[in-house]
């Protein structure tokens, strides 16, 4: 591929990644729009112990007041505790197990006049809930204290006829009273949908191996030395209704440019890698050993060359499978990892103009991370390592031409999540 196309290519690329990722953010904000109260709401979180210190730290990463529970708390109804330390509400969590449902979370939000604005029970994996699982019980409780509670208009008493004595002589007026909400039942689920936004300066290098029948040679080319470029990707869970919590979309594009080296000549060219993602994603319900997603999507590939070394650019689009894993590691610090195979791609004209038509292209990929809090409401830092390797076969079976190509990528960076 020659310079100037090599320049169009890439401009296509980052164009259209640049536009689905900042049109998909849009939308998602658009129908993630809700009501917010005029200031944040404070909150005291109880009993105080290690079951509930991973829930007070998620209710605060969303923006949530959290008071310090006193030492002295027991005995203390949630409405007085609420009370007592000056806070809105109280949130109180309490595990529960029974023969037939197993472990239950029982979650409360009562408010400092006693009025109940949830009481419910959820499903958890054991003992204590998992990272995720105390993720799900504070947007719960978030989601009872955001939302404005129903209110409803009573006309007062009216006065008696005018000019009898005895008579109370008042204005009418309308008196507004707040609606009871409903106890055991559970919000909304399209209320529950999730947005996570991330961004990272990365290290990538990567390597090209072409092996050649004799006497035609073959080719080795490597970036050496790590070069920086970026990663930006976006995951949403916009439907509406219960298939909203389980089912969403993902899309990501990361780009690095680089500095390419003949290892046997020594000989050095400019080249650049991009990648681009489009998933289908499908949550699964949380376990003892965390939250799994699985993703059915397209993948893009792109190693292009500007043609001054025997380095061939070399393209691949296909479909990719994948499965994701992630849970808490060590109190706020979650870890996860994902895996992910591209049964066939297509293969670029450049690389089939000079070894021949495809026979087989196979892809994986895979990454790990670790991920905490900042002091930053949704805000977390990430550290993620990612790999990507491409096998294909080219050419006839007298002539075969096999192409390997890896990828490593090193970032760090901010994830938004809400």
């Amino acid at each position: 591929m020659s310079a100037p196309e090599t320049d169009l290519t890439l401009s296509r690329v980052r164009r259209v990644a640049f536009i689905s990722i900042a049109a998909w953010f849009a939308l998602d904000a658009v129908g993630h729009s809700q009501p917010r109260l005029e200031r944040p709401p404070a909150v005291v979180v109880s009993p105080r112990s290690p079951l509930t210190q991973p829930i007070a730290d998620s209710l605060a990463s969303r923006g949530v007041q959290v008071v310090p529970t006193p030492e002295r708390s027991a005995g203390l109804t949630p409405e007085a505790l609420a009370r007592s330390v000056g806070a809105d509400a109280a949130v109180r969590v309490d595990v529960e197990r029974s023969r037939r449902a197993g472990h239950q979370a029982r979650l409360r939000v009562i408010d400092r006049d006693g009025a109940v604005r949830f009481d419910g029970r959820v499903p958890i994996s054991g003992e204590r809930p998992t990272g995720d699982e105390s993720k799900s019980l504070a947007d719960l409780a978030t989601l009872a204290l955001t939302t404005p509670v129903e209110s409803r208009r009573t006309p007062a008493p009216s006065p008696g006829p005018p000019g009898v004595a005895g008579a109370p002589q008042v204005a009418a007026r309308e008196v507004e009273a707040d609606a009871p909400p409903r106890a055991n039942v559970l919000p909304d689920p399209d209320a529950l949908r999730l947005i996570r936004l991330w961004a990272a300066p990365t290290l990538t290098w990567r390597s090209q191996g072409i092996s050649t029948p004799a006497p035609r040679p073959g080719l080795d080319v490597t970036t050496g030395s790590p070069y920086v470029g970026f990663v930006a990707g976006a995951e949403s869970f916009p439907l509406p209704g219960e298939v909203g919590r389980w089912l969403g979309f993902g899309l990501s594009y990361s780009y690095a440019p680089l500095t390419i080296r003949d290892t046997a000549s020594g000989t050095e060219s400019r080249a650049s890698d991009h990648r681009l993602r489009a998933d289908l994603l499908g949550r699964l319900p949380s376990g003892p050993w965390g939250r799994f997603t699985a993703s059915l999507g397209v993948a893009y590939s792109g190693f292009l060359t500007s043609g001054d070394l025997p380095a061939v650019t070399s393209v691949h689009v296909g479909p990719r499978l994948g499965v994701g894993w992630e849970t808490s590691l060590i109190g706020p610090i979650g870890i996860g990892a994902s895996f992910g195979v591209r049964p066939w791609s297509y293969v670029g004209s450049d690389l089939r103009r000079v070894y021949g038509e495809t026979a087989s292209s196979v892809g994986i990929d895979a990454s790990v991370g670790l991920d905490g809090p900042l002091p930053l409401a949704g805000v977390r830092w990430q550290v993620q390592y990612g790999y990507l390797r491409y096998e294909d076969s080219l050419g006839g079976p007298a002539a075969r031409t096999v192409q390997a190509e890896g990828s490593h990528q090193l970032g760090i960076g901010l994830v938004y999540r809400r």
